[in-house]
């Protein structure tokens, strides 16, 4: 049996592929693992973290989620 595990998978800031510059808003992340629930958007894009419900406007607080026994599952 494998132990537990975590992914996170996310860029520091957004760039648009129509400007092709670094911009600030919402980034996308994806994360995995164990404890961590299913919601999967249509897409990885920058349009899809805008529209989700799930937001950490401060990056250390995405942190504090991904590292917390909870997860996404709360």
């Amino acid at each position: 049996k494998q132990g537990d595990y975590r992914l996170l998978i996310c860029p520091d800031h957004p760039t648009f592929l129509r400007t092709k510059t670094h911009s600030h808003g919402d980034c996308p992340f994806a994360m995995c693992g164990t404890g961590v629930a299913v919601n999967a958007p249509a897409t990885y894009d920058e349009v899809a973290a805008a529209a989700s419900d799930i937001a950490f406007p401060e990056g250390h607080r995405l942190m504090e989620h991904f590292l917390s026994r909870a997860g996404l599952s709360t």
